[in-house]
């Protein structure tokens, strides 16, 4: 079962965007946390951001599981980003492009189909299924200590059994038609020049994948784009 965590917060909204970083990360969050600010504020959303670590007996990268399943106790939508995550176009709602038919929406790695998902940008709606994805997710022992984490949980959950293969997908599964494919503008992952996948006009800009100082200086430059665009 998912621990839930011991949190602080009042509600204020029915949706929320959340984040965690521990140790030298969250120098990438106190980049990324005035956009996210800024964005909540004009469109209507909370704002969670933890700074410590929630479960002690797995990497930190599967508290983002933790977070997620303990707000959907208070909100019907929760949207995750990741620490190293930056808006750079605070105006476009993420709302607008979400099909509510859908229990979760995450970008798909290099354009393919069915969604094979990066989780540094996650929309999750309060259902049934979507808890039992998380659920399912955290149950999959094998991928505890295996990076990347909760990420290749969730990519054995929909069909693509190794998750530094997007190509090799077996699927579908019982969770496929569960999943939408979130428009890439909304997790644009510039890591690379673009080899996982980014968007010409991005909402959301993901420095992922790269060394700290190189993920840093990258965040750097979204943060004075935000400022412009702001």
């Amino acid at each position: 079962m998912i621990p839930k965590a011991d949190l602080n917060f009042q509600t204020s909204s029915d949706s929320v965007i959340c984040s965690l970083a521990v140790g030298e990360h969250q120098t990438l969050l106190n980049i990324m946390k005035p956009t996210v600010d800024l964005y909540a504020k004009e469109h209507g959303f909370d704002t969670v951001f933890v700074t410590h670590q929630l479960v002690t007996n797995r990497p930190v990268a599967w508290d983002k599981v933790v977070l997620i399943r303990s707000l959907l106790d208070h909100y019907s939508l929760v949207i995750w980003m990741d620490a190293d995550t930056m808006i750079v176009n605070p105006h476009q709602n993420i709302k607008d492009d979400l099909d509510l038919n859908y229990d979760m929406h995450l970008c798909t790695h290099k354009g393919v189909e069915p969604c094979c998902p990066n989780t540094g940008v996650w929309v999750v709606k309060k259902t049934d299924r979507s808890i039992k994805i998380l659920d399912d997710m955290w149950n999959q022992t094998d991928n505890i200590l295996s990076h990347p984490w909760e990420q290749g949980a969730l990519f054995k959950l929909l069909g693509y059994p190794n998750p530094r293969d997007f190509y090799n997908y077996v699927g579908p599964t019982e969770y496929t038609d569960c999943i939408k494919t979130l428009d890439i503008k909304y997790n644009s992952m510039m890591s690379w020049g673009g080899f996982l996948g980014a968007a010409s006009d991005p909402v959301i800009v993901h420095h992922c994948g790269v060394p700290f100082e190189e993920r840093l200086a990258g965040m750097k430059e979204s943060y004075n784009l935000f400022l412009q665009n702001k």
